[in-house]
């Protein structure tokens, strides 16, 4: 008897917390676009100081099923890079190739894009080396294991 008065209030909660985490989400995917479009162009235009005058940087958004928050991730969607280059080298056809910076890009590529966004968000690189505590306390500077892409 008493659980058929705490379903409804306990499925109305959950309605209520549902709602408000997909505002949250929307506000984190509105202000994600913006940084990735903002990243995109700032590294891009660093890239042909670093010797890759024909390569293009791209940061895109991808949607998730099931939105989430939790430890190891927040929102509705997950940010990939994307390394593209120029390829019209013998005829003018204007051809590009690339991918997914993690599959594509050599470690000199990959080197060469940690530095560009470590010189336009300082600190972002070492923010991937350990959480939040340890980076405050200076512990677990090791970021050669600190994924890229």
């Amino acid at each position: 008897v008493e659980a058929k008065i705490m379903l409804p209030k306990a499925q109305e909660a959950e309605k209520i917390a549902f709602s408000a985490l997909q505002e949250g989400c929307e506000v984190l995917t509105q202000s994600r676009n913006t940084l990735c479009e903002h990243l995109s162009k700032s590294i891009t235009e660093r890239l042909p100081f670093l010797g890759m005058e024909h390569s293009r940087f791209d940061a895109r958004l991808r949607t998730l099923e099931n939105p989430s928050y939790g430890s190891s991730h927040l929102g509705s969607e997950e940010v990939d890079f994307y390394l593209l280059h120029d390829r019209n080298l013998d005829n003018n056809a204007d051809r590009r190739s690339g991918g997914k910076l993690e599959s594509i890009a050599s470690s000199g590529e990959k080197a060469r894009i940690i530095l560009a966004i470590e010189c336009e968000i300082p600190g972002s690189i070492r923010a991937l080396c350990g959480t939040p505590t340890e980076i405050e306390m200076g512990e677990n500077q090791d970021c050669s294991a600190a994924p890229v892409g």
